[in-house]
Order: C-alpha cells, then sequence, then structure tokens
C-alpha cells in the first residue's frame, strides 16, 4: 500500500470518528438539558404532594403534573415532553420549592406514542 493510500485511508477513518463524536455529543447535550416545559395549573392532568420523605415520582412522558411542596404548600406545573427516563425534579422546580428535597423524577414511555426507531 502507498502512502497516498495510508494517508487518504487514515484522513476517512479520523474524519468519520469526529462525525460520530461530534454528532453524540450533541445528541447528549439535547437529552441531558431537555426535561419538558414549565405549564399552567389549568392543563394539569393531575397533582402530587411531595411529602418530607418522597424520594421519588412517577410519571408518563407527555404528562402535565402540578407539584405541591406538602411543607411550604407552594406549587409548580410541569409538562414532561422529553425522553429523559430519569431526572432530579429540583432541577426544574422553581427556586425554593422543595429546597434541597432531592426527588428522582421517573418517566415512563408515553404508551400512546409509536416507537418509529
Amino acid at each position: 500500500m502507498t502512502f497516498a493510500a495510508i494517508y487518504r485511508k487514515s484522513v476517512a477513518v479520523l474524519a468519520t470518528g469526529l462525525v460520530l463524536s461530534t454528532t453524540a455529543s450533541a445528541s447528549d447535550h439535547a437529552i441531558d438539558k431537555d426535561y419538558g416545559n414549565p405549564s399552567t395549573p389549568d392543563y394539569a392532568d393531575r397533582v402530587v404532594t411531595i411529602k418530607p420523605d418522597a424520594r421519588w415520582v412517577n410519571v408518563t412522558q407527555d404528562e402535565t403534573v402540578r407539584f405541591v411542596d406538602a411543607r411550604s404548600g407552594a406549587t409548580f406545573t410541569w409538562k414532561f415532553d422529553t425522553v429523559v427516563r430519569v431526572f432530579d425534579l429540583t432541577s426544574v422546580a422553581p427556586s425554593g420549592i422543595l429546597g434541597a428535597h432531592h426527588v428522582d423524577a421517573y418517566v415512563a414511555a408515553n404508551p400512546r406514542k409509536r416507537n418509529d426507531s
């Protein structure tokens, strides 16, 4: 194999690796940061009270939930428009709601959505 052929092959392998790593990084970033969106209480499918001893909540993808902090009585509403399966609910709760109380949101797949992948 000539030097030119080795060079072309090395460049092709390097370029493929670069494209794959860039694509994975972009996908990871979007998934890591997209937990859904705030919503208004009028659109809530249900209400969940977060008690002081709660460690997790179960929700469904595309579900809108109004959360009530049992300690303070403060509320917020969240639409779980996300592909993320587990995340810390305090990362999306408005400041002061839930305090430092770590609560994981377990997001089940929406059974009404067809998975085309």
